[in-house]
């Protein structure tokens, strides 16, 4: 198996097996988040993993990581505004494509949140095993803290606990927005 290492000075291959997989599990979240801002959360997966599977068969090589993220953000959206065309769900869902200065404001400001969230979702993934599944059963899920204590058969203390210790190690790795939007949603 070939070895490699995303970094953000060094050209990015596609075609690597090991590359591929660490862009998948770094950008899969973000993209879904954020091509839900066009589509819903189903037809989001499936449009990004098109997008993955695209890359992946063309062997796509980028410059650096930051041409990399542009380019999977730039095509996740216009594979959601295909998406929409062909489904002719554009009227219905109120979309309008326009070159205006106030879109691309839009556009970075959600791109920006859906890195954020994709910081939070990998730190949630770092944290124990135990905390891990609280805080994802919690705050992306949505779960109560007795739904979870019944879904993991434990204490609804113990789920406290976790949420707590969760919480503690959040604040430390995450950064201060990532914090703050993740606080924003408990």
């Amino acid at each position: 198996m070939e070895t490699a290492s995303i970094t953000n000075g060094s050209a990015i291959s596609m075609g690597n097996e090991v590359t591929f997989e660490e862009m998948y599990r770094n950008y899969f979240a973000p993209l879904c988040y954020f091509a839900q801002k066009y589509i819903d959360r189903e037809d989001a997966e499936d449009v990004v993993n098109n997008l993955f599977l695209k890359l992946w068969r063309q062997k796509e090589r980028f410059k650096n990581l930051q041409h990399a993220q542009s380019t999977l953000y730039v095509a996740t959206r216009n594979s959601c505004l295909d998406f929409l065309k062909i489904a002719k769900r554009a009227e219905d869902r109120h979309i309008f494509v326009t070159k205006d200065v106030a879109q691309d404001k839009n556009f970075i400001e959600e791109m920006i949140q859906s890195e954020v969230w994709g910081e939070i979702y990998r730190e949630i993934h770092n944290l124990p095993v135990q905390c891990s599944k609280v805080i994802s059963l919690s705050f992306v899920e949505g779960l109560k803290n007795d739904q979870i204590a019944k879904e993991l058969d434990i204490s609804i203390q113990t789920v406290k606990n976790q949420k707590s210790i969760g919480l503690k190690l959040l604040k430390q790795k995450l950064s201060k927005s990532g914090f703050l939007l993740l606080c924003m949603y408990m």
